[in-house]
């Protein structure tokens, strides 16, 4: 083979080889940091989105006794009415 013969192509060649290890490892991290800023994104997405239901949850059990005596009060005129 031509690198083992030559110490110069041997040395080049061994130089490609780690410089194409060390990128390979650098876009890996890369990749794995990507993937983390994902997720704490996706999360902090889904946060949000819970706060909001939570939020109207609490609107919903506000109201849920205004409207039950609204619909009281609405059955009450319907029975005066039809009588």
């Amino acid at each position: 083979m031509l690198a083992s013969k030559n110490d110069s192509i041997r040395e080049a060649s061994d130089t490609i080889f780690l410089l194409s290890a060390e990128t390979n490892i650098r876009k890996r991290c890369l990749d794995r940091e990507e993937y983390y800023r994902d997720i704490r994104t996706y999360n902090k997405m889904i946060a949000e989105k819970d706060n909001v239901i939570a939020e109207k949850d609490t609107v919903i059990t506000e109201k849920t006794p205004i409207f039950r005596s609204s619909l009281l009060r609405i059955q009450s005129l319907k029975a005066e009415i039809e009588k």
